[in-house]
């Protein structure tokens, strides 16, 4: 009986420590999850305040330029400040466009082949041409094939609307620079 009871107390006391360790387990998971999750969320605020103060700042850098005269007239001149500002800036955007007051692209780097192209039945320009103020748009595919988001700023000659100037900047690397310390863990 001795024999039985011993084994009888050693199958006993396995499954209570088992049961011990699974809830503790269970509770440090739990716990450990909530920090990761809560760390989260504060590297997501980082990554929200990050955007929009990205997104600040070019709105400031675009409403300057369009102070330009050359920029606002897109003479010679004019072009030549865009197509520096855009090889200045290449590695934060794809593209720079000049657009008028109609919504017709009149120049644009690198992409020149859609200059003349009217753009106006897209939602973010609908937008700037109705209110005259800047817009960022939604997440789009670009004619080109990579996801971007635009930023259009209104160009005035006095206080008449003569279009805007924009930056296309692909939402890849955004999403990179400010997303990538977010990981979901269940």
């Amino acid at each position: 009986m001795k024999k039985r009871t011993l084994v009888f107390f050693v199958i006993t006391f396995s499954a209570v420590c088992a049961l011990v360790f699974n809830a503790f387990y269970k509770e440090a998971k739990n716990t450990a999850l909530k920090k990761l999750n809560d760390e989260q969320v504060v590297h997501a605020r980082q990554a929200a305040l990050g955007i929009e103060d990205f997104f600040r700042t070019w709105t400031g850098i675009l409403t300057s330029f369009a102070k330009i005269d050359d920029i606002i007239n897109t003479d010679a001149a004019g072009k030549r400040y865009i197509k520096f500002f855009y090889e200045a800036h290449q590695e934060e955007i794809r593209s720079i466009t000049r657009m008028d007051e109609g919504g017709t692209i009149i120049y644009t780097v690198p992409f020149s082949r859609v200059i003349g192209s009217n753009i106006s039945e897209q939602k973010h320009v609908q937008e700037i041409l109705k209110k005259h103020k800047p817009v960022i748009s939604d997440v789009f595919k670009t004619v080109q094939g990579f996801d971007a988001v635009a930023l259009h700023v209104p160009v005035f000659k006095g206080a008449v609307f003569k279009g805007t100037i924009a930056i296309v900047i692909n939402f890849e690397s955004l999403a990179k620079r400010y997303l990538d310390v977010i990981k979901i863990r269940v």
